[in-house]
């Protein structure tokens, strides 16, 4: 890694860091027994194939580009839970969202990652390391 991408990557973090700890300092509210929230499913990601429903993912890359929503990569258990012999998936599919209609470009990602760090720039996104199956990348990638 260069040390231009390298100072970027750290100045990230620590971006990162110091608004979670600054958030966690603002937290006040808290649910009440006759408090509900709703959570609604609009948004939901579309099914992968006409005849699964999508089982969500984790570690994605997020963010907006020119007002569309992205999700990219991440990883789940499609075959079961972990406990139950499913075994973990990594993707490198993106999902775009326009007004909540959902397109998705199979395989789009460099690799098939989860768990990097997305950073929202003035013309798009980096994608900033991550994990697969065998292996960390130190890679950042542009999303525009």
């Amino acid at each position: 890694m260069n040390s231009d991408v390298k100072r970027m990557f750290l100045a990230l973090c620590a971006l990162l860091c110091t608004g979670v700890c600054v958030s966690a300092n603002g937290l006040s509210s808290k649910l009440t027994d006759t408090e509900t929230k709703v959570w609604k499913t609009e948004s939901c990601l579309p099914p992968i194939d006409s005849a699964t429903a999508n089982p969500g993912l984790a570690g994605v890359y997020s963010g907006m580009i020119k007002g569309h929503v992205i999700v990219a990569g991440g990883a789940n258990f499609p075959d079961g839970l972990p406990s139950e012999g499913g075994k973990k998936k990594w993707h490198g599919d993106v999902y775009v969202s326009e007004n909540g209609d959902w397109t998705i470009w199979k395989d789009a990602m460099p690799a098939s990652m989860a768990y990097g760090f997305t950073a929202q720039v003035s013309d798009g996104l980096l994608f900033i390391g991550g994990c697969d199956a065998g292996r960390c990348y130190a890679d950042v990638w542009k999303m525009t």
